[in-house]
């Protein structure tokens, strides 16, 4: 493996200090490391041009409201990015909370330290039932404040995955039905866990898209958007609704088809369902 480190002074103590957060490369991708043995994986694309949307002649989810907003389709092209091959677990959230500490703001639902986390010996850890889990329980604004934390010490700029960004991830260049491709795997073999079935991975490495838990995108939601989006690297920031994208493992299987997963949260409701993945701005880092 060909590890990026980055090192700098810190003036208080004269002494060369390595940052906590380092971008590494191998053959498997490129990987974001958090404090400890925690690492984010992403994957990484270039700038591309993709048609968003749905045709008016697939046939309509359940939610008739999700299937008008979805139309019409329109051509969107994006910057390069690199996106969280798995949704956020357990595990690296609690290394953010331990950094910065557990807030009121990051959740409505005291089920987050109820029921996902816990804190023995002074340290938040997943509780023993919820190791390998996507987080949850988090609204957008802790799901925001983790991407503002990964962005501080790794000096890159992380986020919430705008919807584009999410969709072409799942679709690609190909316009793919569904993520991994074009026909439906048979039974049920979405897992709870993250990374459970690479089988329904997508073609660049993407994994989970439809899987454990619904995932927050950037965009607030907007009914007429498509109908005004600008080209380039669109997101809608007018509205108190958030975009979640995915859908959790019992969804319908109709309702994952490419565009179709996509629901409606308000900014500060949160549930078991809903979760996250991050976008490091500007894709692949060079070495």
């Amino acid at each position: 493996m060909r590890k990026l480190s980055i090192l700098f002074l810190n003036a208080s103590t004269v002494a060369v200090c390595l940052l906590a957060v380092l971008w590494e490369l191998d053959a498997a991708g490129v990987y974001l490391s958090l404090t400890g043995s925690t690492r984010i994986e992403l994957i990484a694309f270039s700038p591309t041009t993709f048609l968003m949307g749905r045709p008016k002649s697939t046939s309509a989810p359940a939610d008739t409201t999700s299937q008008e907003a979805a139309q019409p389709e329109h051509k969107v092209s994006l910057s390069a990015f690199s996106i969280g091959k798995y949704p956020i677990t357990v595990e690296q959230y609690c290394e953010f909370l331990n950094a910065v500490g557990f807030r009121a703001a990051f959740t409505e639902n005291r089920a987050l330290l109820k029921d996902i986390v816990e804190k023995p010996r002074g340290r938040f850890t997943p509780r023993a039932a919820r190791v390998g889990f996507p987080i949850t329980y988090v609204i957008p604004a802790g799901a925001m404040a983790f991407c503002d934390w990964v962005s501080k010490v790794s000096h890159r700029k992380c986020r919430l995955p705008t919807e584009a960004e999410w969709e072409f991830a799942a679709k690609g260049v190909q316009g793919r039905t569904y993520p991994w491709g074009e026909t439906l795997p048979s039974g049920n073999p979405f897992g709870a866990k993250v990374g459970e079935n690479p089988a329904l991975a997508t073609p660049e490495g993407v994994e989970d898209l439809n899987g454990p838990v619904y995932q927050y995108c950037l965009d607030m939601f907007d009914g007429d958007f498509y109908k005004s989006s600008p080209v380039q690297d669109p997101v809608c920031t007018n509205g108190v609704w958030h975009v979640v994208r995915g859908g959790p493992m019992f969804m319908f299987m109709e309702q994952l088809r490419m565009p179709a997963t996509w629901k409606r949260f308000h900014a500060l409701e949160t549930n078991s369902l809903s979760g996250f993945r991050i976008v490091v701005e500007g894709g692949q880092v060079a070495e």
